[in-house]
């Protein structure tokens, strides 16, 4: 008498073994496949904002001029730090958008600030404006965060021979327009990780300065000169 074939309970047992082996194999595949996935998409949106956030200072920059009117206040002034943070404050024109800012002159301010809220997380690019030239924009100016997680804000002033990381034009005493750069160069690093504080994504950017001094405005002028 013949004795059916089949599987014994080991051998069961082991088929069950190493099909889930391969399903846990399977699902770690998938996963990482999904984490590297989503961090590519992560680190793709964070260079796009950083590159447009440069498009738009680079805009700023262009734009930026000195007004003699408000002499203590219009200047160009950029300091940089040791660890080649910048700090960049000038006036320029900016396009009105409606129900949020007028646009027209504006004074404008660049700066890096620590995040409070996750300190390993790097530094945050602040923009700060006010529509009055002479305002104190530590208590006047309207403050925005552009960019997180920014490990190095670097500005440079080409002055026609050589850069430089710090620029205070001031008044003239012989009344003339100071000088303003050339151009400036903009150095921008994002943090990959928390143990990476130099950061791997770097953009740059460069732009020229037009803007040569404008006089003051004289009350009353009418045009061509002559008094109303």
């Amino acid at each position: 008498m013949k004795q059916r074939g089949g599987f014994t309970l080991i051998e069961l047992l082991v088929g069950l073994a190493i099909l889930a082996l391969l399903a846990g194999m399977i699902s770690g595949i998938f996963s990482s496949s999904a984490r590297f996935r989503k961090a590519t998409e992560e680190r793709t949106a964070r260079v796009h904002a950083a590159s447009v956030t440069l498009t738009r200072l680079a805009d700023e920059l262009a734009m930026a001029y000195y007004e003699s009117q408000y002499a203590e206040s219009s200047g160009f002034f950029l300091s940089t730090s040791s660890d080649e943070h910048s700090t960049l404050e000038f006036t320029g024109r900016t396009v009105r958008i409606p129900t949020i800012r007028v646009g027209g002159d504006t004074r404008l301010r660049y700066e890096l600030e620590k995040d409070s809220d996750n300190y390993d997380a790097g530094y945050i690019l602040k923009r700060t404006e006010s529509n009055v030239l002479d305002a104190d924009l530590d208590v006047e100016g309207v403050s925005y965060e552009m960019l997180h997680e920014v490990a190095k804000f670097k500005v440079e002033c080409y002055d026609g021979g050589e850069w430089t990381t710090s620029w205070e034009m001031l008044a003239s005493t012989a009344g003339d327009p100071p000088e303003m750069p050339l151009a400036v160069r903009v150095t921008l690093a994002l943090k990959e990780n928390a143990e990476d504080e130099e950061g791997r994504t770097v953009l740059r950017t460069m732009t020229p300065i037009y803007g040569k001094g404008r006089k003051p405005k004289q009350q009353g002028a009418a045009p061509g000169g002559g008094t109303p």
